[in-house]
């Protein structure tokens, strides 16, 4: 949790507002077992969103050596989220957010 905390204070948040990410990564936390009849799953734009947000606090961290890894790590998950749903007929504000981003 503390990385992802960190992450998001090296970024701008013209595309995304912090209490929408914090919201976002509290819920991403308290999902339940995918057998409770109460579970829900975390969509997968949001996931890219967070992702892409992880992938730009990376390259932005000063704690971080200059050309991490992490970086294209988080942006190829963020990617591979966005191919999971289809983002060009059924669209979210995450995944508008996602791609604004890129």
């Amino acid at each position: 949790m503390w990385k992802i905390v960190t992450m998001i204070t090296y970024i701008s948040f013209d595309v995304a507002p912090r209490p929408s990410i914090e919201k976002l990564i509290d819920e991403m936390y308290h999902v339940k077992n995918a057998t409770s009849p109460d579970h829900r799953a975390v969509d997968p734009q949001c996931l890219a969103l967070l992702f892409i947000i992880l992938a730009i606090g990376s390259l932005h961290n000063l704690e971080l050596p200059p050309n991490d890894p992490s970086a294209e790590e988080y942006l190829e998950m963020s990617k591979r989220c966005l191919a999971k749903t289809d983002f060009l007929t059924r669209s979210t504000l995450a995944g508008i957010q996602t791609l604004v981003s890129r």
